[in-house]
C-alpha cells in the first residue's frame, strides 16, 4: 500500500509546486506591468509640469517685452510694429535662464494683428523630449493694446492673456 501512495504523493506535489510558481510568476508579471505604468504616468505627468513650467517662464517673458514695448511705443502703430520683428520672437523664446531641459518652445502660426479687436493674436508650441517620450503643450496668447481707450481698468493692467491650454 505505501508503493502505491508514494507516486500519487509525488505527482500531487509536482502538481502544487507547478501551481504555486504559475502564480508567482502571474504575480510577478502583474506587479512589473503595474511598475511600468506607474512609471509611464510618472515620466508623463512630469513633463507635463515641466511643460507648463515652461510655458510660465514663456508668460513672463512675454510680459517683460511687452512691458518694454509699452514703455517705448509712442502711439498704437508704435505698438503693433514692435512685434513684426524677430527681437521679439527670440526674446520671448529665450528660456536659456531656467533649469529645465530639452524644451523647444516655437511659434507655428505668424504673429497676426488684429486692428479691429485693437489686439495682437499668436500660439505658442512648448516641445519637451525626455528620451523616447515627447510632451506638447500648446496655448494662445492675446496682448490687448493699452492705447486702447475703451479697456477697462482691469484689461489695462492684464494686457497678455494665455488662454486655450491644450496637450497635444
Amino acid at each position: 500500500m505505501l508503493r502505491k501512495s508514494k507516486g500519487s504523493i509525488l505527482v500531487t506535489t509536482v502538481i502544487i509546486f507547478s501551481i504555486v510558481i504559475i502564480l508567482a510568476m502571474t504575480s510577478i508579471g502583474v506587479s512589473y506591468n503595474n511598475l511600468s505604468i506607474f512609471n509611464l504616468d510618472y515620466k508623463d505627468e512630469t513633463l507635463k509640469q515641466h511643460s507648463y513650467g515652461a510655458m510660465e517662464v514663456v508668460h513672463s517673458n512675454i510680459l517683460r517685452e511687452v512691458n518694454l514695448i509699452k514703455e517705448y511705443a509712442i502711439d498704437e502703430d508704435d505698438f503693433y510694429t514692435s512685434f513684426s520683428g524677430l527681437s521679439f520672437i527670440n526674446n520671448i523664446k529665450d528660456i536659456s535662464k531656467c533649469k529645465i531641459k530639452n524644451v523647444i518652445v516655437s511659434i507655428p502660426s505668424r504673429i497676426s494683428i488684429n486692428r479691429e479687436e485693437k489686439s495682437v493674436d499668436f500660439e505658442i508650441l512648448i516641445t519637451i523630449k525626455d528620451g523616447n517620450y515627447i510632451k506638447k503643450l500648446k496655448s494662445k496668447v492675446k496682448i490687448l493694446n493699452p492705447f486702447n481707450e475703451d479697456l477697462s481698468i482691469d484689461d489695462k493692467t492684464d494686457i497678455v492673456k494665455l488662454y486655450n491650454y491644450k496637450e497635444i
